[in-house]
């Protein structure tokens, strides 16, 4: 059975590298992915858009969007990380999830605009996401009791990260996350040399 796993992934990733390949002469993949995935906030509209209010912030320099719908149960907080491969993406190309998960849930959703590779390697996306997830943890400026409810959300890439940030609060002893909702996580890596062709 695990050859045939195996075999599977090999197939796939053989005609991901066959699709690369084929690429002009000229393109730049990732700008284009970038590009494409930016295309995602094109008349993105829905009940949560029209509902909610947006604020820019900046958490240890990055960027990062609130999102608060109209109605917020006390002390809850929802930190989502978009998709995107871990090179695309952002809280503009995102804005439609992080309005409907805002109104759904009754809490702010926080986004941050983690560095993104391969200009920056991991583990920097995942520090970025954890310094937004310990300020969405912090007391509010204007109340003294920190959010008592703060879950952790991700679509593909963004999906994993959440899971990775997890853990590591797991191994760090540090607060984690109320719950997890993971959207389509990016999950399922390949354990190591072995598990990709020759």
């Amino acid at each position: 059975m695990a050859n045939d796993h195996r075999a599977a992934r090999s197939a796939a990733l053989d005609a991901i590298f066959d699709h690369l390949s084929k690429t002009p002469e000229g393109v730049d993949l990732i700008c284009a992915m970038r590009s494409q995935t930016e295309r995602y906030a094109m008349g993105q509209g829905g009940r949560g858009i029209s509902l909610c209010r947006e604020i820019d912030v900046s958490v240890g320099g990055v960027a990062a969007r609130w999102c608060w719908p109209p109605r917020c149960a006390p002390g809850r907080r929802l930190v989502h990380l978009h998709g995107g491969g871990w090179i695309a993406g952002s809280s503009e190309s995102h804005r439609a999830i992080m309005a409907e998960l805002a109104v759904e849930m009754e809490a702010p959703v926080l986004a941050p605009a983690y560095r993104l590779a391969p200009e920056h390697p991991f583990p920097a996306g995942l520090d970025d996401v954890q310094a937004a997830f310990a300020y969405a943890q912090a007391p509010e400026p204007e109340r003294a009791a920190a959010p008592a409810d703060v879950t952790l959300s991700g679509d593909s890439a963004g999906g994993n990260l959440a899971a990775a940030l997890a853990l590591r609060c797991l191994k760090d002893a540090r607060r984690g996350p109320a719950r997890l909702v993971l959207l389509s996580p990016f999950l399922a890596l390949p354990l190591g040399p072995s598990a990709f062709p020759a």
